[in-house]
């Protein structure tokens, strides 16, 4: 008994199908550049389950080459979906649309491969093996060992896994026989690194946070200090994380001090250049990473500041021989002994299946060559500079809180109504609430999308800060008419915004922490 088909299968009917394809694909991408286009169509969550019909059927609609059983969902998928290649997205560490990158999704689909072993991907494990060299070679490693990864995350976990192993080369057998394994990271690094202690088996506890100085960036001293404590109490140091573009700031952390205190220490040192690392491919902003050659390893997300899409990221050690050592499984019904298995990179990996995200990395940069990636990261640090120099012009509007390193500003916004009030702690907590506001009218308007948040405080040199807009500069379309149009439209949604608005909302927030 044969299987029905579900959708066509002819060259001309294929054919039509992806004619359809690329009629939306076509249409969605050159709207992004239109004034009136909406980033945002926000609709809450119980309404929008209301609008699309989300429910599975247990007979199928099945597909015709005109797509007709299921244009109404396509239509209503992009429609409601956030634009995040529009130049007026600025809410994460990523936006834009590299058309190089979308050609290779598209046939990465298609192809439908895996990366684990050369037998089933030749062509992408090669290019994978090419592109981590290239990458490697930015960073500055002569030897190393390295692996795409899904994302940033997954590659600090790779951080700490191998920082482990090399500490405790037995623990992947036996656990950690007793030991109390710590790690160190900085109070403004991103929370996966809590996160991996956590997946370890170690403990949130075990990752503990060193303060930052005025500039959000980790204390060096306080590291040091922090490393003989935990030797004293008889626990083990295994793995330091330092930051090179941390998540709100965007601040590099002074690598070479911090990896004199490990050297110092015996400490693995990891760099989380997830954001920052594209810096690399920049004459001019290099010096942001200065010292990442001599991290132990690094993990970098090339589906930020390079405009992959999502996910891509890599992972890179100077240890040549440490990811099979800390991950292999050695299972033979997939890798088999034979003259591919050199080129197998699956036992590398935490995963097991693997998308081709080698191929969109490789045609980018075949695309634009490395002049394009510099010419897009220094177009990137260009946009956050002019922002905040326009910020600043504009100061009974705006306050920018720091000078940016990464392509990323962090500023309140302050109404009329608040024009001349002094700065002071209850000041700052209001203007607090103004963002939380503004954000809320920004997301019902829909012309743009910019993202808030708090920062802790890190005694003695960081105080708390409230909820302030963190805008960043990630598509290289990005420039003049898009900075001051985010400027012009805050001051225009902040216009009517009372005092007295703004006082209650604070004490709406302060009756709920004292409950």
């Amino acid at each position: 008994m044969s299987m029905p088909e579900y959708a066509p299968r002819s060259k001309e009917d294929l054919k039509e199908v992806f004619a359809q394809v690329a009629e939306y694909a076509a249409t969605y991408i050159s709207e992004h550049y239109k004034d009136d286009t909406k980033v945002v169509q926000f609709v809450p969550p119980q309404q929008l389950r209301q609008l699309i019909d989300l429910s599975l059927p247990e007979e199928g609609v099945r597909l015709t080459a005109d797509l007709s059983s299921v244009k109404g969902v396509i239509e209503q998928v992009l429609k409601y979906s956030i634009r995040t290649g529009s130049p007026r997205y600025f809410n994460q560490l990523w936006s834009g649309t590299d058309l190089a990158v979308v050609i290779a999704e598209m046939i990465s689909a298609f192809t439908n491969s895996s990366t684990y072993t050369y037998e089933v991907a030749p062509v992408y494990s090669l290019m994978e093996i090419e592109l981590l060299d290239a990458l490697a070679r930015k960073i500055g490693y002569t030897e190393f060992d390295g692996i795409l990864t899904p994302g940033g995350a997954i590659a600090n976990l790779q951080g700490m896994l191998c920082a482990r192993h090399h500490a405790v080369p037995d623990a992947r057998l036996n656990g950690y026989g007793g030991r109390k394994l710590v790690c160190f990271t900085s109070r403004h690094s991103h929370y996966t690194i809590k996160r991996g202690a956590n997946i370890m088996g170690l403990g949130m506890n075990a990752a503990r946070y060193i303060a930052v100085d005025a500039q959000g960036k980790m204390k060096p001293l306080a590291l040091e200090a922090a490393i003989v404590a935990a030797k004293e109490a008889g626990e083990q140091p295994f793995f330091v994380n330092a930051t090179c573009g941390t998540t709100v700031l965007g601040m590099c952390e002074d690598l070479n001090a911090i990896a004199d205190v490990c050297q110092k220490h015996g400490v693995w040192l990891h760099v989380d250049a997830a954001w920052g690392g594209s810096a690399l491919f920049s004459s001019k902003h290099r010096h942001y990473c200065s010292g990442i050659e001599r991290a132990d390893s690094v993990a970098w997300a090339l589906s930020k500041m390079l405009g992959m899409s999502q996910q891509c990221a890599a992972f890179f050690s100077k240890w040549p021989l440490i990811l099979k050592q800390t991950n292999a499984s050695n299972a033979d019904y997939l890798f088999h002994d034979d003259d591919t298995k050199p080129f197998d990179l699956g036992d590398k990996t935490l995963n097991c299946g693997r998308r081709q995200d080698s191929f969109k990395a490789w045609l980018s940069w075949r695309v634009h060559g490395e002049k394009g990636f510099e010419e897009r990261i220094d177009r990137n640090f260009e946009n956050a500079a002019r922002f905040a120099q326009e910020a600043r012009a504009r100061s009974a509007s705006f306050e920018v809180l720091f000078q940016p390193e990464c392509p990323q500003v962090c500023f309140f916004c302050i109404p009329p109504s608040m024009h001349g009030m002094e700065k002071s702690e209850h000041r700052d907590l209001l203007l607090g609430e103004v963002v939380r506001i503004v954000r809320r009218r920004i997301q019902l308007d829909g012309l743009m999308l910019v993202n808030y948040n708090p920062l802790h405080a890190s005694p003695p040199d960081f105080p708390f800060i409230p909820n302030h807009f963190r805008i960043v500069f990630a598509n290289p379309e990005q420039g003049e008419k898009e900075i001051l149009f985010v400027l012009d439209h805050i001051e225009s949604l902040m216009a009517d915004i009372s005092l007295e608005e703004v006082e209650a909302e604070l004490a709406k927030v302060q009756a709920k922490e004292n409950k």
